[in-house]
């Protein structure tokens, strides 16, 4: 008699819950159109991107929008369409005032709630293609980079063609029938219809009493990550671990003993939902608890600061840093010994050491980083008076310049380790103090000279290491010329050498720069440039007498970011430097 009502139960149930399943797994599997257009202006505007199923009623479109910031740096806007049959037609509106607009790139792209994939990509003179109608703008410049185009005050805007949707439509029809919402619906609904049946309401409390709640939900879970697996039904979210995954072994009579390990490696590293778990898990830990996901990496200060948590790091900002004769006078014989070298040759030096984040906004750090009395030193600072003390080495060590900038524009990044464009201004200013000394007629560029503007992005090191880039983004400070004939240009990052030639200096000068440095220097190298007409950007601290020898450079500078400090100035020199100085 139990079993039949249990059996009734569960036929009543099972199209309900059926139809629940398949509304729900509809919207988790509902695809979006994605419009992404990779642009720069020296213009703010705001852009709209109007969109509707039928192009013949424009009235009825609807739109959404993007602020373009100026710059001179390309910008990807992304225009989402909640469903893939509205871009029957496009409308793109260039913003209200007269502009210069260049496109490097156009995607179509599509979005579901596990994945995204691009459908097509144009670039340079293919994004003419797109468009069927200009109105008041018209392409004045295309090229294999880009297309320009100029925008007049008369209601500018681009019509897209049937480019776009017929890309669209082909995918749509190849993908009308999604089998894997239909498989996730079976799934899902013969799971909760044996649910009912098993543990019908009676038999609930029963059922956890004696463990078979977990043991069929364990099990279920078990079986839910071995089918996606294998079959890949769910995407997992992009992983943003800064190392190579374990790659799937393969059973041979060469690694019989040593297989067991290798794929206990690679499933700890490519099981399903792994990301997605690790990102709910940031999620929950920073917003309820407002701790790090991650604190033997990242520490999370007070509003929305991250820090980094080597232990260096900590000791000098809390002043506990064990002070080293050995290592002082290790620091000091090795800056001493290049700077004679160099002397020797006409040529000037300077070393520049940026300091540590915590150094600049200590007040964002957690209560218990406070800062100690009579245990130790912050080794900048302790360095910085020494050298000034005992050498006549140029050492710049720019703290007091950031902290007083940092009340006019942050100077670091939030989420990053790095400072950012004006936090590396103000380090090129207070470096070319010092160099104007030995070449006073430079002139260094001043704040008021630059248009400052600002956009957010989901950069920065310390929150992809947290899981937390989606939440916790970072402001970027963009600088630009008043005087519009002067451009800053930012290096690629990844780049070990830069070779840099200006023909046209701001203050006419025609010296020559070699630079030893790290990654802090990709926000000095934009400034750097402008005063010299050849200059040669090393990502190393190895001192490159033999190249210096052949550039024969008017000066040298040595940037080592503080944390680096200790490693980066006790390098030994070569033989060849030091063979002149025994």
């Amino acid at each position: 008699m139990r079993q039949s009502k249990r059996l009734l139960i569960s036929l009543i149930s099972a199209p309900i819950i059926a139809w629940c399943v398949y509304s729900f797994t509809a919207k988790i599997y509902s695809q979006k159109a994605e419009i992404s257009i990779n642009i720069k202006s020296y213009r703010n505007a705001n852009l709209l991107m109007f969109y509707n199923n039928n192009p013949l009623k424009f009235n009825n479109a609807k739109s959404c929008i993007n602020q373009l910031i100026a710059s001179q740096f390309y910008k990807k806007l992304d225009f989402t369409i909640p469903t893939i049959k509205d871009v029957q037609f496009l409308r793109l509106d260039l913003g209200e005032l007269p502009s210069q607009f260049f496109i490097e790139s156009v995607e179509l792209k599509i979005k579901g709630a596990f994945d995204k994939k691009t459908l097509k990509t144009w670039k340079g003179n293919n994004i003419s293609s797109l468009f069927g109608v200009y109105h008041s703008a018209q392409i004045v410049s295309r090229n294999n980079m880009y297309i320009q185009i100029n925008a007049l005050n008369d209601d500018p805007y681009l019509v897209f063609n049937n480019s776009v949707s017929t890309e669209m439509l082909q995918y749509y029809n190849q993908n009308k029938f999604d089998l894997p919402q239909l498989l996730a619906s079976i799934i899902i609904s013969l799971f909760l219809i044996c649910l009912v049946y098993f543990f019908a309401p009676i038999f609930i409390f029963s059922g956890i009493r004696n463990g078979s709640v977990l043991i069929v939900g364990m099990a279920f879970i078990i079986g839910l990550v071995f089918i996606n697996n294998e079959f890949k039904f769910w995407e997992d979210a992009e992983n943003d671990e800064n190392r190579s995954m374990a790659a799937k072994p393969e059973l041979k009579s060469a690694n019989f003993f040593s297989y067991p390990d290798e794929i206990s490696n690679y499933t700890r590293d490519n099981f399903s939902f792994r990301n997605n778990l690790f990102l709910f898990h940031a999620a929950y830990m920073a917003n309820i608890f407002h701790c790090s996901p991650m604190p033997e990496d990242v520490i999370m200060g007070k509003e929305g600061w991250f820090f980094d948590t080597e232990p260096g790091d900590i000791n000098d900002v809390r002043k506990m840093s064990p002070v080293s004769v050995d290592e002082i006078v290790q620091i000091h014989e090795n800056l001493a010994t290049k700077c004679r070298w160099l002397h020797e040759r006409g040529i000037k030096f300077y070393v520049l050491v940026p300091p540590n984040k915590h150094m600049i906004y200590t007040e964002f750090l957690p209560k218990g980083y406070f800062v100690t009395k009579d245990i130790g030193v912050n080794r900048a600072d302790f360095n910085t008076e020494h050298l000034k003390k005992h050498s006549n080495i140029n050492f710049i060590y720019p703290i007091d310049a950031l902290k007083q900038a940092k009340n006019r524009h942050e100077v670091y990044y939030k989420t990053d380790t790095h400072w950012n464009l004006y936090g590396g201004f103000i380090g090129y200013s207070e470096l070319m103090k010092m160099i104007q000394k030995d070449f006073p007629y430079l002139k260094p560029a001043q704040e008021d000279d630059f248009i400052f503007s600002t956009f957010n992005s989901n950069e920065g090191d310390l929150a992809k290491v947290a899981g937390l880039k989606n939440s916790y983004g970072r402001t970027e400070i963009l600088m630009t010329f008043k005087d519009t004939s002067k451009s800053l240009f930012l290096p690629k990052s990844s780049e070990i050498t830069i070779n840099y030639n200006n023909n046209k200096t701001i203050d006419g000068s025609n010296l020559k720069l070699v630079m030893l440095r790290d990654s802090y220097s990709n926000y000095l190298i934009p400034f750097l440039n402008l005063h010299f007409k050849k200059a040669t950007y090393i990502w190393s601290y190895d001192f490159p007498d033999k190249l210096i020898e052949e550039e024969k450079p008017d000066v040298v500078i040595f940037e080592s970011l503080q944390r680096f400090m200790s490693v980066a100035f006790t390098i030994p020199n070569p033989e060849s430097v030091m063979s002149n100085h025994k």
